[in-house]
Order: C-alpha cells, then sequence, then structure tokens
C-alpha cells in the first residue's frame, strides 16, 4: 500500500515506523552524525525483523549502514559487506538470475570503489571488471563501474579527490540531500539509542 508521499504504508495511511526512523537516519549522515545515524538504522533493520515486515526493507536498511560505514572509512567492514554479497548472490540457486547478477556488480562496484580507497589499484581494477561482466550478465549498463574500469586498465592513476567527484556525478550514494523527506523524518528517543552512539 502506498501513501500520498509515495511511501510503503500502513493499512491505516501511515508510513511505516521503521521507515521514518530510517529517514531520521539519512538526514544524521548528511548532518555529520554517523555513529547516530547507524544506531537509527540498526534500529530499522531490528524493526523489520521484529515486526516480519517485507525483506525489501532490511535490503535498503543494510545497504544505508554499508554506506555509513564508507563514509566513516571503516573499509575493513565494507569489504567484508561485499564477501557476504558475493557469497550470497552467487549461491547455486540464484546461478543466471538477472537481480543476483545485478546484486553482485553492486558489490563489484563496492569493492572497486572501497580498494581504490585504500589504494590498492590493481585489485580495485579486477573487482570493476568482475563487476562489469556482472552488469553486463544482468542486461545492464552501468557508467561508473564502465569508466572507473577503463581508467584503471589504462594504468591512471584515480586520486581520492577525482574519485569523489565521479562518484558524485554518477549519484553513488543513496543517502543525498534530494533523496530525503525530511516532513517523515522521525528522531529515536534517547533511551532507544544504544550507549555511545551520541
Amino acid at each position: 500500500m502506498s501513501g500520498h508521499l509515495g511511501l510503503p504504508t500502513l493499512d491505516d495511511g501511515r508510513p511505516y515506523l521503521h521507515l521514518r526512523v530510517a529517514e531520521h537516519g539519512k538526514l544524521l549522515v548528511l548532518q555529520g552524525q554517523l555513529r547516530l545515524a547507524l544506531a537509527h538504522f540498526r534500529w530499522a533493520m531490528k524493526a523489520v525483523l521484529d515486526a516480519g515486515d517485507p525483506e525489501a526493507f532490511s535490503r535498503l536498511y543494510l545497504e544505508l549502514v554499508v554506506e555509513t560505514l564508507e563514509r566513516m572509512g571503516a573499509l575493513d567492514d565494507v569489504l567484508r559487506w561485499c564477501d557476504e554479497a558475493e557469497a550470497f548472490y552467487s549461491q547455486p540457486a540464484l546461478e543466471g538470475e538477472a537481480l543476483a547478477m545485478a546484486e553482485r556488480a553492486h558489490a563489484g562496484l563496492k569493492r572497486g570503489v572501497t580498494l581504490l580507497r585504500r589504494g590498492e589499484a590493481d585489485r580495485a581494477t579486477e573487482a570493476l571488471s568482475l563487476a562489469l561482466s556482472h552488469a553486463e550478465a544482468a542486461g545492464q549498463r552501468h557508467p561508473l563501474v564502465e569508466r572507473l574500469h577503463r581508467w584503471g586498465a589504462q594504468g591512471l592513476h584515480i586520486d581520492p579527490a577525482r574519485l569523489e567527484a565521479e562518484l558524485q556525478q554518477h549519484r553513488y550514494y543513496i543517502i543525498r540531500a534530494d533523496s530525503v523527506r525530511p516532513e517523515i523524518a522521525l528522531a529515536l528517543p534517547p533511551e532507544l539509542l544504544p550507549p555511545g552512539s551520541l
């Protein structure tokens, strides 16, 4: 069911509570309050599981957590997520499915960008090459992957400022000022926040 803001809603027309809390987390990311944002995203993930709401919400909130970790510079955690995503979507039962290939392409892009941030250009180019293959298998074209892979294959150095400019231009981040709906955002009360998140 969809409400007047185009958001998934409960039967009474109100946006899901966890969606509102996650939206506040996105605002916190844009304000640079990353630890507090993580607490909001993690609460939203737990709320989805507790309520038995659609899995798509959990996947979205996990993506928000990973993006926030990336912004925090927790690159080992991001690479661990890439490994887990690759392992999950490469299961034999998902072989050849377009969605699985698209998810593998996404994880490959995330791995490539993370490796570029770590200064591991050769490994980044390998990851981007795989991401390109997965995107093609999913019937998708991915200009950011194509560009970063081409630069890596040509041996060009991609400095952090250039990388960030490309990420912004290609709308790599899902948390952006134009993607947040502050009118539905709901902050968690302090008593629901884990210690150290403020």
